[in-house]
C-alpha cells in the first residue's frame, strides 16, 4: 500500500498557535482524510492518507516515515524553506491542496494526481 501523509500546519518557530484555530483545522483535516480513504477505497487504489500528529520540535521525523506523497495546505509554500532538504531527502512528490479544496472537502484532484503518479511510475517500469 502506498503512504500519504496530510500535513495540517507546519510549525512556525517563535509563534504558538491557537488552540481552538488548529482544533478546528486538524478537525478539517481529519474528516478529508477519511474521505479521501472512502474514495480510494471505493475506486479500488493501494492508497492511504493519514493525519501528521506531531510535535512542532519533532517535525523532522515526519520526513523520514517512508510515506509516497506529503499532501499540505496552500501555507505550506510559504515555509518550504523549512523543510526543504528534509523533503528532497525523502524522495517523495508533494501535493498542494488549495482552500477551497480543503473546505469543501474536494477530495477528486487528490484522486487524479495519485492516478497520474500510479500512470507516470507503471510507464517507467517502477
Amino acid at each position: 500500500m502506498k503512504r500519504i501523509l496530510f500535513i495540517c500546519g507546519s510549525p512556525v518557530w517563535g509563534r504558538p498557535t491557537p488552540l481552538s484555530g488548529m482544533t478546528i483545522l486538524k478537525k478539517s483535516a481529519s474528516e478529508y482524510c477519511k474521505r479521501a480513504n472512502a474514495l480510494f477505497q471505493e475506486e479500488k487504489l493501494d492508497w492511504q492518507i493519514e493525519l501528521a500528529n506531531v510535535d512542532p520540535s519533532e517535525f523532522e521525523t515526519l520526513f523520514e516515515g517512508g510515506y509516497d506523497v506529503f499532501v499540505f495546505l496552500p501555507e505550506g509554500r510559504t515555509r518550504l524553506w523549512m523543510y526543504q532538504t528534509d523533503l528532497e531527502k525523502s524522495g517523495a512528490f508533494v501535493y498542494y491542496l488549495t482552500m477551497m479544496e480543503f473546505h469543501q472537502k474536494k477530495v477528486s484532484k487528490l484522486i487524479d494526481y495519485v492516478k497520474k503518479l500510479e500512470s507516470a511510475q507503471e510507464s517507467m517500469g517502477r
